[in-house]
């Protein structure tokens, strides 16, 4: 029997995404209101009443609240490809970045978080992972002198 190695990957990263979107908090009060500070502080960016690294500022705030920070820390950093101590700024810089350019949305990220149907839950964290991936690297590539990789 063969065995489709990005089949299983991919089945294996999607369990474990949705899990952990999902996963019960210690308060969820707490998670909620800070996840409604996010949808509110990206809703602002959408909408150009707050800049963008000051939603960056509040958004690393707001994550270290939201979900298990260590488990999302890891996630992220090995989907950027960034240090897992560099992984909540460089996600949430991202985020905003991608935001604000219309590849996601406020309320993307509010069905993402605060959403109960799994299909939707699901699809939309299918495009907040595409948007603050590429968001990542065209702010890396930004950054890079001329271009090059070091």
């Amino acid at each position: 029997m063969t065995v489709n190695r990005q089949g299983l990957y991919a089945f294996v990263f999607a369990t474990f995404a949705v899990s952990w979107i999902l996963a019960p908090s210690a308060d969820a009060a707490e998670v909620g209101s800070a996840e409604q500070k996010l949808v509110d502080t990206l809703s602002a960016v959408e909408f150009g009443t707050r800049d963008s690294s000051s939603a960056s500022g509040a958004c690393v705030g707001y994550m270290a609240a939201i979900r298990d920070a260590r488990t999302m820390r890891y996630t992220m950093a090995g989907l950027l490809q960034v240090e897992p101590d560099d992984a909540v700024t460089a996600t949430c810089q991202a985020l905003v970045t991608a935001v604000g350019a219309g590849r996601f949305s406020a309320s993307g990220f509010r069905e993402l978080t605060l959403g109960s149907n799994l299909d939707a839950v699901s699809y939309e964290f299918g495009r907040f992972m595409r948007a603050v991936y590429f968001a990542h690297r065209e702010l890396s590539e930004m950054n890079e002198p001329n271009g090059v990789d070091q």
